[in-house]
């Protein structure tokens, strides 16, 4: 297998794990999908997320990239700050 594929292999896998891992310790409600992405509980419905590139698409158009902006998008602050 060519090292680049298998590194971004890799990659991918370990974002699916910490992405869902931070969702979790953010208080911040999903399930997973049979294709690899979550369904994430949203202030205005369910948001697909697909952890593995970081994408995520709400059912109001609104998109971006990354668990923390999508945790941001949920519950407006970083997941560093927690529990306030």
């Amino acid at each position: 297998m060519n090292p680049q594929k298998k590194q971004s292999q890799e990659r991918r896998a370990h974002n699916r794990d910490s992405s869902a891992a931070m969702l979790r310790r953010s208080g911040v409600k999903y399930r997973r999908t049979t294709m690899g992405g979550l369904l994430v509980d949203g202030p205005a419905g369910v948001i697909k997320f697909w952890p593995a590139t970081g994408l995520f698409r709400a059912g109001d158009g609104t998109e971006g990239r990354g668990v923390r902006n999508l945790i941001w998008l949920i519950t407006n602050k970083s997941p560093e700050q927690g529990e306030e």
